[in-house]
């Protein structure tokens, strides 16, 4: 079912670039990325080479000097997407978008094991020249993208880019900050397709082999224990039966330690679930992993106990509980004086963009000061929101990146608690 909505998709695209003459590719492009924002996180790169690929031809620009390679890459699976590098050979004249390349160095990564591709291009390419996509914020993880995904991300990217920047104007320049965001999720979804394998993976088979704590990634389809699927409905039986399992394969020091994945566009109710039967399984421990362009980082979870009440405690000085809702942030705390209601940027919130983190940051800020001793913050969204929306509140009330205490970044409310409107 998914192919066959992905072969709508490719079809309106092809119809919307239909005649494009070079002031009308703004046009183009910008439908191709509108039907990219829509797409859930793992056909965003997929939908985009073919949106990009088919615009591309019907305006009459190229995309480098590999276009076949592009209409091999969309219709195949991710599975086989590195080794068709070797079907690239025969269409290109320059492998690297944006400089001369090496076809010498493509050859070597066709037949390279799977976790050396991609350096050997990505090294390779940057002789040639700046990566212009992924050469800043993303650089350090570059490595970790797929061979083929990295290469034809880059050209796609690359090629917009460049055509924004000739035809010019405002449009241009507000399409090519969207199309940068674009490029920051497809990087971010494609680090995470690919992790990096743990060392302790790598110990010889002769003994009975410990692995380290189990990593659960949520999409809003499906639950997976370490890549291995518990299914996408009705998951919690077979969930809370693999964590259990894992358990006995986990050194004891990480015994009651679970790492989660999350899609930006999973409704937390899904991701509450989660955690309960984690909790319920033994893994007291939650840490949630989050990607940005400085590499991955966890955020250290707990949940209260299973009807446990949440907020009103008296015992705590402060108590800071921050709602989460589809009109903004509520900041309730037991100092009355300073409860406050923080609107979405924009009516009815449509994204997590929307959500005013940086006056979030200040309201709590101004508590921090009256209780420099208090590290706790319950986060309580509404079961729709979005998990983007979530990991921006834990981000905005962890810390203050734009005030430093003796050269480092001030810490506001470390200690995060995930609860769930009863």
């Amino acid at each position: 079912m998914r192919h066959r909505f992905l072969c709508l998709s490719v079809l309106a695209l092809a119809c919307l670039a239909c005649g494009a003459s070079a002031a009308e590719d703004l046009t183009s492009l910008e439908q191709v990325a509108d039907a990219v924002e829509r797409a859930s996180p793992e056909m965003k790169s997929t939908l985009l080479a073919n949106g990009v690929s088919v615009a591309a031809k019907d305006g009459g620009w190229r995309i480098g000097s590999c276009g076949d390679a592009f209409d091999v890459y969309a219709k195949a699976s991710a599975e086989v997407r590195d080794t068709l590098i070797a079907e690239a050979f025969d269409s290109c004249t320059q492998m690297c978008p944006g400089g001369s390349g090496r076809n010498d160095a493509f050859e070597a990564a066709a037949k390279a094991p799977r976790a050396t591709k991609t350096a050997l291009i990505v090294s390779a390419c940057d002789e040639a020249g700046l990566d212009p996509v992924f050469g800043g914020e993303w650089k350090d993880q570059r490595n970790q993208m797929g061979l083929m995904d990295y290469w034809v991300q880059r050209a796609m990217f690359a090629t917009v880019f460049d055509r924004l920047d000739g035809i010019g104007g405002a449009k241009s320049e507000a399409l090519r900050a969207r199309y940068e965001g674009l490029r920051d999720s497809v990087a971010a979804q494609l680090v995470l397709a690919n992790p990096p394998m743990d060392a302790r993976l790598a110990e010889s088979t002769a003994e009975r082999r410990v692995l380290p704590a189990p990593v659960v990634r949520v999409t809003t389809k499906d639950v997976l224990v370490d890549n291995t699927s518990v299914g996408g409905q009705g998951f919690q039986a077979a969930l809370r039966s693999a964590l259990t399992h894992r358990q006995s394969e986990t050194p004891a020091e990480e015994r009651d330690r679970v790492l989660l994945q999350v899609d930006n566009d999973v409704p937390y109710s899904r991701l509450a679930t989660v955690m309960g039967v984690a909790d319920q399984a033994g893994s007291k421990r939650m840490e949630l992993a989050v990607l940005n362009p400085r590499g991955q980082r966890f955020i250290a979870l707990s949940m209260p106990p299973l009807g446990a009440p949440v907020g009103g405690d008296r015992d705590r000085p402060l108590d800071l509980t921050i709602e989460i809702s589809d009109t903004g942030f509520q900041i309730r705390s037991t100092d009355r004086g300073r409860d406050a209601e923080i609107p979405c940027l924009v009516m009815g919130c449509p994204d997590a963009a929307a959500y005013d983190a940086k006056e979030l940051t200040r309201y709590v800020g101004a508590l921090k000061d009256a209780h420099p001793d208090d590290m706790q913050v319950i986060v309580l969204p509404q079961d729709a929101i979005h998990h983007g929306v979530v990991v921006k509140a834990l981000d905005a009330t962890r810390e203050d990146v734009t005030y430093k205490v003796d050269g480092r970044t001030r810490v506001l409310f470390p200690d995060a608690i995930l609860a769930r409107v009863q």
